[in-house]
């Protein structure tokens, strides 16, 4: 057997007071600190001194050295660490976490890594081969891979969860899947809450979710928790309105057991450790999340199923037929995983925008701007399907993208938000 030298440790990101990664000696923050420490008591002590400098040296070294060891090795170790959190996390969901026992009595199989068996020397497992294996059941009892609820999704759902789904079954590794599993939630939570914002946004004057939601808009943006919480008052709204959607309530509401707000809440948890680098960093821990993970986020597409009762479509075209007095629409059909949506062509009693996103629920069409939008990504330089995040005042309404979540402004939405909210 050939030995093989010992793999380099995993580095492991701001472990080291909270501002420098381990192992230090890896970490260039940690070498520029030292340096600091080392050469500035050498330098001002040693170093040539202005004209009528008359302080002792020993002043500047005891107080130059901090000074100029914060400026140059801690204060750039702290902006790298801001750095990281706004590009992982953007703002934190702070969602309150409920029914903890519910997720503990859900994964109480016995921790031990899935191994994916290697290939015969010179034939290289195939790409199926390898994504077959990630899936596996493994410790969750949940076979991922031929989930009856993912294939669901990904071929009758709205076009962010059916990516989310058909991302975590092509994974092609723990770590690959346990992210898509994190996204998927998150997916899930947005689309089901902007569902409920634009069906029941009749009562977004009365509503607390919805003053919620308005403050979120206008503050520092809407967070998942912010969705999943007008997710859990839709039962409550649906008192005064009909729900939109046949299944909606059924799909929402509390019960004892699993339900789609504790899946949803379960995922911002385990998520929010993930951004604050409390993520999974063997593969034996990458395991034992998914083991958690994915019979949660397996029972959530299987509560949102009611959403392929009101497809999501854009509009091509929408023309007025005198003979019959209604509409001949010409649409895109934005559900199923492929990024190319159909054309499929409708008849309308009502008058339909261009280019706008619109359910087709039961008792019409639901207008899903300014939540549901297609722009054009600086990012990725192609149309992508955006959400609204909040209400920059100087560039309209910041965006992100369902897939990537790249960030983009829109001014011509900032009249809609602000008709919608009364701001």
């Amino acid at each position: 057997m050939t030995n093989l030298p010992p793999s380099a440790a995993p580095k492991q990101l701001n472990a080291l007071l909270r501002l420098y990664d381990k192992p230090a000696y890896r970490d260039w923050a940690v070498w520029i600190t030292v340096a600091m420490l080392v050469i500035t008591p050498f330098a001002l002590g040693t170093g040539q001194r202005a004209s009528g400098d008359t302080s002792p040296r020993w002043v500047d070294v005891v107080f130059g050295t901090p000074v100029m060891t914060v400026i140059f090795g801690v204060l750039p170790a702290y902006v790298r660490l801001r750095v990281r959190r706004a590009a992982r996390t953007g703002v934190t969901d702070q969602a309150s976490i409920d029914d903890r026992d519910a997720l503990d009595q859900r994964s109480q199989a016995a921790i031990a890594p899935t191994i994916v068996q290697p290939a015969p020397a010179g034939k290289p497992l195939a790409p199926a081969t390898v994504r077959a294996q990630v899936a596996a059941p493994g410790l969750s009892g949940v076979d991922l891979a031929s989930s009856k609820n993912l294939a669901f999704a990904r071929k009758s759902l709205p076009y962010p969860i059916a990516r989310a789904a058909r991302t975590i079954q092509i994974a092609t590794d723990r770590k690959e899947q346990y992210e898509a599993l994190l996204a998927a939630g998150e997916a899930i939570g947005i689309c089901v809450g902007l569902v409920v914002a634009a069906g029941f946004r009749s009562l977004s004057a009365t509503s607390i979710s919805f003053q919620n939601l308005q403050e979120a808009f206008v503050g520092r943006g809407v967070t998942t928790g912010h969705w999943i919480a007008l997710v859990e008052a839709a039962p409550s709204l649906m008192k005064d309105v009909p729900e939109p959607i046949d299944g909606l309530f059924d799909g929402v509401r509390p019960r004892k057991g699993p339900s789609l707000v504790k899946d949803l809440r379960s995922v911002v948890e385990e998520r929010n450790l993930w951004a604050h680098n409390a993520g999974p960093q063997s593969a034996a821990e990458v395991a034992s999340r998914i083991a958690n993970l994915a019979p949660i986020v397996d029972d959530a597409f299987g509560h949102v199923q009611f959403l392929a009762n009101a497809p999501w479509v854009q509009i091509k075209s929408c023309a007025y037929r005198k003979a019959s007095a209604d509409f001949a629409v010409t649409a895109f059909d934005a559900m199923s995983e492929h990024p190319d949506f159909e054309r499929r062509d409708l008849i309308s009693t009502l008058p339909m925008a261009n280019d706008t996103f619109y359910m087709l629920a039961k008792d019409g069409p639901v207008d899903l701007t300014p939540f549901v939008v297609i722009h054009d990504c600086p990012v990725c330089h192609q149309s992508e399907m955006c959400f609204a995040d909040r209400l920059d005042p100087k560039h309209g309404v910041a965006l992100k993208s369902f897939g990537r979540g790249h960030p983009m402004f829109e001014e011509q939405l900032r009249a809609d938000v602000e008709h919608l909210f009364g701001v």
